[in-house]
């Protein structure tokens, strides 16, 4: 089946909830780590739009501040799901859906991939349930996660990419081929075509680094041309005209989080990026 794939950005909401812990009995805090004076519940909203999809991939990007000097000391790096929240005082009950020991880099701080796919499906399964998640790491006991919108101007704080395919009952809808290299594909098909950001000189971009532009390439016979009518009427009209090219049918956005001239953190969604679907005309 031919499936259409999108890929959206995302960055934390805002709004960043604070809940107060009282002590150690508190229900549904299952790791002590989370049990001081207060922790940031994070929250990624997504719209009915894009929840109609199925999640092919997510990935959670977190920033962890480097240590000045060595030896470098280990970082306990946690993400909790947020199970419930109540009306009454208790804090929230977590579910703890990634865990890794690194090193602490040195200098300024890195970026961190989370593969946070499951977590996603099932918000986007059921948009209810997303009460947000809770991200911890430290090093020699300090907090060394960026999670306040106020640090470096908010370009630290964490976001996610998602990848997306159609939904089952709509995947006829699409006409195109999808191929790849190891096809032996003479006719007109979409493959794959990673571009990243960095090697051609787009620093300015912050997210994605990379991402699947696609392209179109293969013949155009004319047994083909009856599933486009009218290039196969061009065709029978004017015999003189040019043969007919595998070229994108149709184009959609890519969501960017990028500097601006005044070096403004700006979000946006860049039009006719990735190719959808490869036709001949």
């Amino acid at each position: 089946m031919i499936q259409r794939s999108l890929e959206i950005m995302y960055c934390m909401d805002s709004n960043i909830a604070l809940w107060e812990t009282a002590g150690d009995t508190k229900k549904g805090v299952k790791d002590p780590r989370l049990r001081h004076k207060g922790h940031d519940v994070l929250h990624f909203t997504f719209s009915d739009t894009v929840t109609k999809f199925h999640v092919s991939n997510a990935t959670l990007y977190i920033f962890i501040k480097g240590a000045e000097r060595r030896p470098l000391p280990d970082v306990v790096i946690e993400v909790f799901k947020v199970k419930k929240i109540t009306d009454h005082p208790d804090p929230p009950g977590f579910n703890r859906v990634f865990a890794k020991k690194m090193t602490q880099p040195l200098g300024r701080g890195d970026w961190v991939k989370v593969d946070f796919t499951e977590t996603v499906s099932e918000w986007f399964k059921n948009p209810r349930e997303n009460h947000g998640f809770v991200v911890n790491a430290t090093a020699n006991g300090k907090k060394v996660v960026v999670t306040d919108n106020n640090v470096d101007k908010g370009r630290k704080i964490p976001f996610v990419e998602i990848s997306t395919v159609e939904p089952k009952r709509r995947l006829r809808r699409n006409l195109g081929l999808n191929c790849d290299d190891t096809m032996n594909e003479p006719l007109c098909c979409r493959y794959p075509l990673m571009v990243d950001f960095e090697e051609i000189g787009f620093d300015f971009i912050i997210a994605p680094k990379r991402y699947d532009a696609h392209m179109c390439a293969g013949e155009c016979p004319f047994v083909t041309l009856q599933k486009y009518a009218h290039t196969h009427l061009i065709m029978m009209s004017s015999p003189n005209s040019a043969q007919p090219c595998c070229a994108p049918r149709k184009m959609s956005a890519i969501s960017m989080l990028y500097f601006d001239e005044q070096l403004n953190v700006v979000y946006g969604s860049l039009p006719g990026m990735v190719v959808d679907r490869c036709g001949c005309s």
